[in-house]
């Protein structure tokens, strides 16, 4: 793994929009739990496949459209945990530089 703070602001958090929360060695799903609206906290080292993929809607409403990007992580349990990010680009240049090498990231959801 790399130096953890690179590329995190003073308060060590990496990236963060409206769904999700990353800090130099936790991922935070916000308003992960319904109907409680808790967040779901996953540790970097038990991350073992990211999948993404770009939000497909309808044509007739792609005007709401704000290409946002479903994420799933697998932890090796076998509930996989599915988030959406608004910047895919920044979330993967900064999760990859968190997690070992040998982490798959994977353009498809499983």
């Amino acid at each position: 793994m790399s130096n953890y703070n690179i590329l995190c602001d003073d308060e060590n958090v990496c990236y963060e929009d409206s769904f999700c929360k990353l800090t130099p060695t936790n991922l935070i799903l916000k308003t992960y739990y319904f109907p409680s609206g808790n967040d779901k906290t996953i540790k970097l080292t038990d991350i073992q496949i990211v999948y993404y993929k770009k939000q497909k809607i309808a044509q007739d409403l792609s005007v709401y459209c704000n290409n946002k990007y479903n994420v799933v992580i697998d932890t090796g349990k076998s509930i996989k945990k599915g988030f959406s990010v608004s910047n895919i680009e920044e979330f993967l240049e900064k999760f990859k530089e968190r997690l070992p090498s040998e982490i798959l990231f994977l353009n498809d959801l499983p």
